[in-house]
């Protein structure tokens, strides 16, 4: 449904913006929204290590409820919001804990321009990605 010639799907769930119930995400919101994404056909999760709470959405709504199988997952690195490189490094292992996916399908290196994309070098984010494809 809808996919484009890589096989990327047209259409994703992005979490960056996710209901509330008082200061904390409505998991059963998301959970029934999620549910609703998938039952429709559509498979193509769109998460970030930056946006607060997302990935630990994601697990819950998608990744504890639903087969692997069932589902695409991307995630972003946005590197240039951590203290050093040691963090940013990190930041992989982080996301795959965060979203207890077991493995990303799509792992971003977000918002690359102007003053932003010498952290990627500075923190040897390329090598680090690299390996762990």
């Amino acid at each position: 449904m809808g996919v484009f010639e890589e096989g990327l799907p047209r259409f994703g769930f992005g979490l960056m913006r996710l209901p509330h119930k008082g200061d904390a995400i409505d998991i059963e919101q998301v959970q029934a929204m999620a549910d609703a994404f998938l039952a429709a056909g559509f498979r193509y999760f769109d998460t970030s290590w930056g946006y607060p709470g997302s990935e630990d959405a994601f697990r819950a709504a998608v990744a504890q409820r639903h087969p692997r199988s069932s589902y695409l997952l991307a995630t972003k690195c946005p590197v240039w919001r951590c203290e050093n490189a040691a963090e940013a490094r990190d930041m992989l292992r982080v996301s795959l804990e965060r979203t207890g996916a077991g493995y990303i399908d799509y792992y971003l290196l977000h918002n690359l321009g102007q003053s932003r994309s010498h952290y990627f070098d500075d923190y040897g984010i390329w090598d680090l990605v690299q390996k762990q494809k």
